[in-house]
């Protein structure tokens, strides 16, 4: 969810007008209005003080996801067959360490399986 999007709902959440968003942080309504419409961005000096008003943290405010993409999956796949190729016990050591970093991914999960076991067969 983009940041407009968790600003403005979180906004409405808690039950602050645009004009008490604006007031806290000292600058206009009508940026509060713009940064909520996606038009522009909170500066970067108010962003701790604009989660602590929202009540959530700067990664929930950035929308940033401790998970990987799915292009993300793709390129560390592509070169897991890559390096499997060359070396089947480095893929595998390589595939490990990025299921014990994201451990609950499936789709990262099924991807690695399937590469490691075509490269058995």
């Amino acid at each position: 969810m983009p940041m407009n999007i968790v600003i403005q709902e979180q906004r409405k959440l808690l039950g602050l007008t645009q004009e008490q968003v604006a007031d806290y942080l000292g600058v206009s309504t009508p940026a509060v209005s713009k940064w909520e419409k996606g038009i522009t961005s909170p500066d970067i000096g108010l962003l701790p003080p604009l989660a602590r008003l929202l009540k959530i943290d700067l990664n929930t405010l950035f929308c940033f996801s401790e998970d990987l993409s799915e292009q993300e999956i793709g390129f560390f796949c592509n070169e897991l067959a890559k390096q499997a190729r060359n070396d089947i016990l480095s893929a595998f050591d390589a595939a490990e360490a990025k299921i014990h970093e994201y451990p609950h991914n499936e789709l990262l999960l099924l991807n690695i399986t399937i590469i490691l076991d075509s490269i058995l067969l």
